[in-house]
């Protein structure tokens, strides 16, 4: 009988891997890109202005995000300036951990916006919306608007 050692390494042939086709983005995807990135900048100007420059809800490190109370999915939502407070990361990121956990949040919008503000955007999470490519341009121009 013969006895084997360690089995016999094999070089297989490594195969080149295609490159990925990237796609392009829409003429949706642009705009919606554009429309964040002009109603993020209104908002955390708009906070820097109110709360003087520091988080409104930790009050320890400078506005550096937009922070939604209620989550970005919800489309009808994503861009109410209401839903919406200029936030550092630290805050942004500790809440999408504990989404649903901790109320902190939630008593901060109730004191400084009002439990009415609060039910108006729960029963709004309910309602689909599906924006046109002219309402996504009227948003972008309204923001605009307000950032100068």
């Amino acid at each position: 009988m013969l006895k084997r050692g360690k089995p016999l390494k094999r070089s297989y042939i490594k195969r080149r891997k295609k490159p990925k086709k990237r796609r392009k983005k829409t003429a949706r995807k642009k705009l919606l890109d554009k429309l964040w990135k002009v109603c993020s900048l209104y908002i955390r100007l708009r906070d820097i202005k109110k709360y003087g420059g520091g988080c409104p809800l930790c009050n320890n490190n400078p506005i550096q995000v937009a922070f939604h109370f209620l989550p970005r999915g919800i489309k009808i939502i994503k861009y109410d300036p209401i839903n919406l407070v200029g936030a550092c990361k630290n805050c942004n990121f500790h809440e999408m951990k504990t989404r649903g956990a901790d109320f902190r949040y939630e008593k901060w919008f109730i004191a400084n916006r009002g439990q009415e503000e609060w039910d108006r955007l729960n029963k709004l999470k309910y309602t689909i919306v599906q924006y046109s490519l002219d309402d996504i341009e009227k948003m972008i121009k309204k923001f605009e608007g307000l950032i100068e």
